[in-house]
């Protein structure tokens, strides 16, 4: 999402249903469906895939059933999927990237 961001443009409609992941090897494609975009981005619609992210994240991870015995470290990404929350510390794809490829869990 942040090339698509960086593009200019957004999503719009992410959540698991909008994401297909095919294994190669040891390698995975990942590919995003069904995009919602209608006009020029908003800075509140690329927020809101930056939200939609942290929040399929969450759902990858087992959801309610399983965040309660996450480490600390996820549920700071998680941030009880309050949205204001979650961009007070990732307000941009490429930050959300690079927190959750730099951390250690």
């Amino acid at each position: 999402m942040e090339a698509v961001h960086n593009a200019r443009e957004y999503h719009g409609d992410l959540h698991s249903e909008n994401i297909i992941i095919s294994q190669f090897g040891l390698t995975y494609d990942l590919k995003l469906i069904d995009l919602f975009y209608w006009k020029s981005p908003k800075r509140e619609n690329i927020q809101y895939d930056v939200t939609s992210m942290v929040k399929i994240f969450y759902e990858i991870l087992g959801g309610q059933k399983h965040y309660a015995r996450q480490p600390d470290v996820v549920k700071s990404v998680i941030c009880g999927q309050k949205d204001s929350l979650i961009l007070k510390k990732f307000n941009t794809a490429g930050k959300l990237r690079a927190h959750l490829e730099n951390m250690s869990w």
